[in-house]
């Protein structure tokens, strides 16, 4: 870069006397020019290597200088630029857009945000990158040392995806709007969760009401003004702001619609108490209600101060670079291989040293942990980074790091290579995203909860409408061949009728049962009542009650060890545990093949395991088999609510026990129960006593 507007005028220089000059004179003259040319090449390394567009222009709008980012935003280069003599302020484009006063503005020597702006840039210079592109972009002016404009500094933010993305989001209104009632009460969890964000948030956050009165502000204004959010609330901000922005809001959201949802502005201002110069960018947007009637506008303010100070000490040739480096939001490193350097404040704050010797010398491999997040090693990603920096220029990546407290953060990077004082380098930019990749992960489990939600509702209305037609359809047709033909039937046939209703009026007494006992357990209420219980005899009443529901002629082996005392259980709880299981042994095995109950004690702990040799279960669906209406992709027409391993397991829980299941498809099932029944002596001799109480 041939010096920024060609340097101050030689004749200011100090060293343009034409007397003899001492050799200590000579010296310094010579420290003075390499320190100015170091300056020049970091300042050129930073126009180059920025991952922000940047252009520089004459004051007559004619294009002087791009960069590598300009050049790969818009296809262009500095030699197709010249060749097409392009100048910004005589381009149709921008004339048809109605923004060329704002642009003059810029470049009479005014700070300009300019707002998105449509441009193609194959149409303002042939060879271009072809499509419309939507760009915002701040200029500011560059002076000498008599204040005179030499040239403009225009920086560009493609904000098209942006754009498209809110005209996608107008396309959706409607569809949304119609699902509103739906989602009411997830839309008043999601409001809870962005209230807590927004409250945390370091950017201002505020709504307001069309006429100015603010209705809401988050903590940040207290911690950027000093004053509580209540002194806020109930005013008009726009009354109190300078006339002419006053003016420029209320005409901007007169304009707003649906269409024309948001505006941005910047506030320049000055704190009464501080008397701190403070430059805020506003982004707006406007709500309404289902007529189209604008109720409240939710603003969105960042403190840009340090960047407008950044940009107001631009022009000085040799603090260029360090301003930059200094003064930046987002930490900055700077790498000899992987040892540091350098490290900007806020790079400093972000992995916790309180001065730069802490840091330099060290490795950033030092604060990251041993493994990525996706499994590569630190060392191993640190190498694929650097050969991907070394091929193409630079490479942004996420990467995990941890403090020196040792608490992990998400870093977005983007790592580039600069040239400072003869030495090449990485300069690496750090932001921490940790809020905003737990706010996604948030958002990530809050959907599949409601997926989970609705799966669980289309296995319960499957369940009812599959499981309660068939005993339904029994009950008709008895009944209906009952009324038809009482008198014709044998007294035998009219009493198999009756039992046939008898059964499946017990079934469906059954699964309305299971759905009790399941809602009792998702609210809590399903509860242990400990008492003294005899397991095997418990077991074998059990046993008969399985048999008895059961076809005739099935069997149940019983073997029992070591059970030579009472134990403590809940009795009901143990009839749902053993019931449900082994009427599952009896449905799912073959009538030949006798399903099994074994019982044996082991130390304080009773372990029951239940056996048949029936279907199995297929691997792929046994995590999922403890959960409410799943049941097994093999079952066939075999009848069930897929409710009993649920409450099965609800049971042990509340026994603290524990299940273990052990299947093979065709081979059959082996369920084993462990649940802590046998009390110390000193728990079994009170227990014993207070039973003697309660039969006396």
């Amino acid at each position: 870069m041939a010096r920024m507007a060609n340097g101050p005028d030689a004749s200011h220089s100090p060293f343009s006397s034409n007397a003899p000059m001492s050799a200590a004179e000579r010296e310094e003259r010579r420290r003075a020019d390499r320190e100015l040319r170091e300056s020049e090449l970091r300042f050129r390394g930073l126009f180059e290597q920025t991952p922000v567009s940047m252009q520089r222009f004459r004051p007559d709008g004619v294009s002087i200088k791009v960069n590598r980012a300009y050049e790969k935003l818009f296809h262009l280069t500095d030699e197709q630029l010249a060749a097409a003599k392009f100048n910004l302020l005589e381009d149709r484009q921008i004339a048809e857009t109605g923004l060329l006063p704002i642009f003059k503005r810029a470049f009479a020597g005014e700070p300009v945000l300019t707002p998105p702006t449509p441009f193609d840039p194959n149409v303002a210079v042939p060879g271009g990158r072809a499509g419309l592109r939507y760009i915002r972009g701040h200029f500011f002016p560059i002076r000498d040392s008599l204040g005179e404009i030499r040239e403009i500094i225009a920086m560009h933010e493609d904000v098209t995806d942006l754009v498209k993305a809110e005209l996608a989001l107008k396309e959706l209104n409607q569809e949304l709007e119609a699902k509103i009632a739906e989602r009411t009460r997830a839309l008043s969890e999601s409001e809870q969760r962005l209230r807590a964000i927004v409250e945390t948030q370091t950017e201002l956050v505020g709504r307001y009401r069309p006429d100015g009165v603010t209705t809401y502000v988050n903590p940040a204004y207290e911690r950027l003004y000093g004053k509580r959010a209540a002194e806020f609330v109930g005013k008009n901000w726009i009354e109190a702001a300078a006339p002419e922005l006053g003016e420029t809001v209320r005409g901007k959201i007169a304009g707003l619609s649906r269409e024309r949802p948001s505006f941005e502005f910047l506030h320049h201002k000055t704190l009464p108490e501080s008397g701190r110069a403070l430059h805020e960018h506003w982004v707006n947007r406007g709500i309404f209600d289902e007529s189209g009637r604008l109720v409240e506008i939710q603003a969105s303010g960042r403190d840009v101060t340090e960047l407008v100070e950044v940009e107001r000490r631009f022009q000085e040739s040799e603090a260029r670079f360090n301003r930059l480096f200094v003064d930046s939001p987002a930490g900055v490193v700077l790498l000899d291989g992987v040892t540091m350097v350098a490290v900007n404040p806020a790079g400093l704050r972000m992995i916790g040293f309180s001065e730069l010797k802490e840091a330099v010398g060290r490795t950033l491999l030092e604060f990251s942990p041993e493994f990525q997040p996706d499994g590569t090693p630190s060392l191993q990603a640190a190498a694929q980074l650097a050969k991907q920096r070394e091929t193409q220029g630079n490479s942004r990546f996420e990467w995990t790091c941890r403090t020196l407290g040792g608490a992990e953060l998400t870093i977005e990077a983007f790592s580039s290579t600069v040239e400072i004082g003869g030495r090449t380098l990485a300069q690496v930019i750090l932001h921490d995203i940790s809020e905003r990749k737990r706010a996604e992960q948030e958002l990530r489990n809050s959907l599949e909860r409601e997926r989970e939600l609705s799966q669980l509702k289309s296995n319960f209305i499957s369940m009812v409408s599959h499981e309660y037609r068939n005993p339904l359809g029994i009950i008709l047709s008895s009944t209906e061949l009952l009324k038809r033909y009482h008198d014709r039937l044998t007294p035998a046939e009219r009493m198999e009728s009756i039992l046939d209703i008898e059964v499946a009026t017990r079934r469906m007494a059954g699964m309305i049962d299971n759905l009790l006992l399941m809602g009792k357990a998702d609210a809590g209420k399903l509860a242990m009542a400990a008492k003294l219980v005899d397991l095997v005899e418990l077991s074998q009443v059990i046993i008969n009650e399985a048999l008895s529901a059961g076809d005739e002629g099935r069997k149940i082996r019983f073997e029992h060890s070591g059970i030579e005392s009472f134990a403590t259980g809940d009795e009901q709880l143990l009839r749902l545990i053993l019931g449900n299981l082994l009427t599952n042994a009896l449905k799912y095995s073959p009538p030949e093949r006798a399903p099994s109950l074994t019982l044996t004690r082991v130390g304080r702990h009773a372990v029951f395991a239940i056996h048949d040799d029936g279907i199995g279960i297929p691997e792929e669906d046994r995590p999922a088999l403890f959960q409410a209406f799943r049941r097994a992709r093999n079952v066939g027409l075999v009848n069930g609510t897929g409710l009993g391993l649920y409450i099965v397991k609800h049971c042990v829980d509340l026994h603290e026990g524990t299940i273990e299941l052990e299947s093979a498809v065709g081979k059959g099932t082996t369920v084993t129960i462990n649940l802590p029944m046998f009390p110390a002596l000193t728990e079994l001799a009170s227990a014993i006593g207070s039973k003697k109480g309660e039969a006396s």
